[in-house]
């Protein structure tokens, strides 16, 4: 069993980067019918994770009258999205838009129709040191500059050049990181976020696949 152990690699995760790039996002917003003059916060999955953050994130900049700013649920399961029905009507958050699921032709459209992409999780083990999403590397392939907890899990993949990681739960910084970051770090976040998207595609993770293969047959 020593062995095995010695010998095993772990690689990870990829996408399909023919389906995820950079599209004009007025084009995105005009084709999903979105306004083009409000700042758009983009949270999606076919399962969605931090209910409690999420609302408590769109509450927040409600309550700091940011009309300009607008959250954009996309995908989410049944219970989430009547969550998400019920609570916004309960405290009348009219900054919140839900799609419920969409085709996975169309979510390269709702992504780069976005200014910023959430990623949020609860604060579980799988979590924090476990998870592998694969809908980080498609954001990060369109450059559309991402905010996330700093898990271990994420860290890998995400560092400060090409993401905003900040504590879990804090909302305060969202709303920093939406309303004073400059423009020209948000262009570099977003290069450096494309550049090194490039590393998880299917092609390059069968290479290292490959290549292991080769490097633990020959012992």
């Amino acid at each position: 069993m020593k062995k095995i152990i010695k010998k095993s690699i772990c690689i990870p995760d990829a996408f399909e980067h023919t389906l995820f790039r950079n599209i004009n996002k007025s084009i995105c917003r005009d084709l999903l019918k979105l306004p083009r003059n409000k700042k758009i916060i983009l949270i999606s999955g076919r399962s969605i994770s931090g209910l409690k953050f999420i609302i408590k994130t769109i509450y927040y900049f409600k309550m700091k009258n940011q009309k300009n700013t607008i959250f954009l649920i996309v995908g989410g399961n049944k219970h989430q999205l009547e969550f998400f029905h019920r609570i916004s009507k309960k405290y009348n958050l009219n900054n919140i838009i839900i799609t419920g699921p969409v085709k996975i032709n169309k979510m390269p459209f709702y992504i780069n129709s976005a200014d910023f992409l959430l990623i949020t999780y609860d604060k579980n083990i799988d979590a924090v040191y476990f998870k592998s999403p694969l809908k980080l590397f498609e954001y990060m392939a369109t450059g559309v500059p991402i905010i996330a907890p700093n898990f271990i899990s994420l860290k890998d993949v995400l560092t400060k050049k090409n993401s905003f990681l900040i504590k879990y739960d804090d909302v305060k910084s969202v709303y920093e990181i939406v309303n004073t970051v400059s423009s020209d770090k948000l262009k570099n976040i977003s290069l450096r976020a494309k550049l090194d998207a490039k590393k998880y595609t299917y092609k390059r993770r069968a290479l290292l696949i490959y290549h292991n293969i080769l490097n633990l047959l020959k012992g």
